[in-house]
């Protein structure tokens, strides 16, 4: 601040000399003199340094001076000309002191502090001016007190101050700065939504929108509380505002993104599009355009489209820079699992794998699997092995891994090694019963039928999605009919026979209960069984041995009617059922009908050793020979 001279220097020489001589008991009242001439001609020319140098000396010598008053002020000014403010505070401060001074004195006095470091001090001397009436300086007084304000951190008086210097000189020139102390006061400590309106008001104010500065800074801080306040609308307005009037297209890009990554935020999915695209198109070079390809990016993962957001990621990466590489392909990488593009997952897992150390487990382990399948389909066994196996136990997604290892190897023909990596799966929690289906299958590619039969025995209890109890007894009886213990094999028999609702596996284990029990000759097994063994016996066995088992318990006609229904029907059972119509025909004394059903079985067909029975029976009774022993019976069928 240049100082003012409000009255003329030349008829200030002339009231100060006019006043007589400097009153001085001393012999060095002539050299004070001396100064105060020197110091005046000296302010008069211009010569500042020389003119503080000696008005102070004289004032120092001669405080009590009647002209002491002017003198100061006329000090003040050649102090504050040369920018020595700690002059400068030496005389206002005695000039204030003086009492007579001008109200503007102590405006001075406050200025001159504040560019003398001392803004507390500067603070309170401004509160006291204007704390007072009038004063031609108020405005600068209210502008300067809310800049000092604001730097110490005293929002709320600055935010005062401003406001205040607004209503009051709503023509000073200097209203789009005031505005802009009010915005960053607001922002700095009032509460955000406060601020917002602090900030939309300013922006709606002439002032502000002709000081491009000035309106950028506010939008830019409005921006900001915004976001803070969680007025997204808002925020994006403030941005767009910025948009419309910025010429730097740098800034414009900044804008442009600023509004579209707020109407992101609040799900205006099209209007942040427009924005975002704008940027990219317009300025793809710009620092911004990155910004905009993440945000376009983001957008597109939400509307379902991880194959385009990939799309930007990857152009973002191709010009990144090293510290920004790796959260970028670890986007990358999940956006291409998600779009299913195994190729360009597969690349990002490669880049990432140097790291994987810094990668979150379940990134770390879906890293490996992406690696693995890839190995896999290009035949590379061992290192798709390789990788699986690098996920711990336990790790995430290691159930994963190591299910795709053990198909693998399954698929490889190596089911003993499949084994081993299912071993640690087969507990009781196996979701889906996956790890249990699988050693399955290569326990029964090992040719391990006992493993097969317990794993079996699991997958009964603990039926997969889709798949039965049943099939799984039938399955475990399967493998057990070849084993040794054949008291388990039965259990599991009874087991699938007794479940509820019936179906061919159920019919299927009583018809091999019921042959059992035939082969044992226990009768009363093999009618206990047979209801049900008919279900799963379509080739009549079950019926044979039932009405076998009759006749063997002396239950005849029953035995005769289901005789009579085999031997009407074409099958294997037809040619026996006939014999044993005959052998039933000789018991009852019906010769004739006994040869008539020997040769009718002899017509429908019967193995080796029972046609050389019901011949000899034939033979037999064409010789009139006696009836056949209670009981006999050509070879069984079994």
């Amino acid at each position: 601040m240049k100082p003012r001279n409000p009255f003329c220097i030349a008829a200030l020489w002339v009231v100060l000399l006019a006043a007589g001589p400097v009153p001085c008991l001393q012999a060095a009242a002539a050299n004070a003199r001396d100064r105060l001439v020197v110091g005046l001609g000296a302010y008069r020319d211009g010569f500042y340094d020389l003119a503080a140098k000696e008005l102070r000396a004289y004032l120092e010598a001669v405080p009590d001076d009647s002209r002491a008053e002017g003198l100061l002020d006329l000090l003040a000014r050649a102090e504050i000309a040369r920018e020595n403010w700690t002059g400068a505070v030496w005389a206002l401060e005695r000039l204030v002191a003086t009492g007579g001074a001008a109200a503007e004195a102590r405006y001075r006095l406050g200025w001159v502090l504040a560019r003398a470091g001392e803004p507390g001090r500067a603070r309170e001397v401004l509160d006291a001016y204007l704390s007072g009436p009038g004063g031609e300086q108020r405005a600068d007084a209210l502008f300067l007190a809310a800049q000092l304000a604001l730097d110490q951190g005293d929002a709320r008086s600055a935010a005062d101050r401003a406001a205040e210097f607004l209503e009051a000189f709503p023509a000073d020139g200097r209203r789009a700065e005031a505005w802009d102390l009010r915005v960053r006061a607001a922002a700095d400590g009032a509460p955000p939504e406060t601020a917002v309106e602090v900030a939309s008001a300013a922006l709606g104010d002439p002032a502000v929108r002709a000081a491009p500065a000035v309106r950028e800074a506010v939008a830019l801080a409005g921006a900001t509380v915004a976001r803070r306040a969680g007025d997204l609308g808002a925020e994006a307005r403030f941005w767009e505002d910025l948009a419309g009037f910025a010429t730097d297209p740098e800034l414009r890009a900044r804008a442009r993104y600023g509004a579209g990554a707020a109407l992101l935020r609040a799900g205006n999915l099209a209007a942040a599009r427009e924005h975002l695209e704008a940027v990219v198109t317009a300025a793809p070079a710009a620092t911004w355009a990155g910004d905009a390809r993440l945000a376009l990016a983001d957008l597109e993962a939400r509307e379902g489209n991880p194959g385009r957001a990939l799309g930007y990621v990857e152009a973002v990466l191709a010009g990144a820079g090293p510290g920004d590489r790796f959260e970028l392909e670890k986007t990358a990488f999940a956006l291409a699992v998600d779009a299913g593009d195994h190729d360009r997952a597969a690349r990002h897992a490669a880049s990432l794998l140097p790291r994987q150390a810094d990668l979150e487990p379940a990134v770390r382990a879906r890293v490996r699997r992406v690696l693995a399948e890839t190995a896999a389909a290009a035949g590379r066994v061992g290192e798709a092995v390789a990788h699986w196996d690098a996920v711990p136990d336990g790790a995430p997604g290691w159930r994963a891994a190591r299910l795709d290892t053990a198909r693998l190897l399954l698929q490889r023909g190596r089911p003993a090694d499949a084994l081993r990596r299912l071993a640690p799966l087969l507990g009781a929690d196996d979701p889906g019963g996956a790890a249990h289906l699988l050693a399955l299958a290569a326990a029964d590619a090992a040719g391990d039928r006992p493993r097969a039969a317990r794993l079996s025995g699991w997958l009964a209890e603990h039926p997969p999605p889709g798949r039965s109890a049943a099939e799984f007894l039938k399955r475990r009886a399967v493998y057990l009919e070849q084993g040794p213990d054949r008291a388990a094999y039965e259990a599991a028999l009874r087991a699938l026979a007794a479940l509820p609702g019936g179906g061919p596996d159920p019919a299927w284990a009583a018809a091999e209960l019921q042959r059992l029990a035939f082969q044992a000759g226990d009768w009363k097994g093999v009618l206990r069984w047979s209801e049900r063994a008919r279900e799963g016996d379509p080739t009549g066995g079950a019926l044979y041995r039932e009405a076998e088992a009759l006749r063997r318990s002396g239950e005849t006609e029953r035995a005769r009617v289901l005789f009579q229904r085999l031997a009407g029907a074409p099958g294997r059972f037809q040619g026996p059922a006939r014999a044993q119509l005959g052998v039933l025909a000789e018991e009852a004394g019906d010769l004739d009908g006994a040869v008539a059903a020997y040769r009718s079985a002899l017509d429908a067909g019967l193995d080796q050793a029972a046609a050389a029975w019901v011949g000899e029976r034939l033979e037999t009774l064409s010789a009139a020979g006696p009836k056949p022993a209670p009981g006999a019976r050509p070879p069984e069928k079994r």
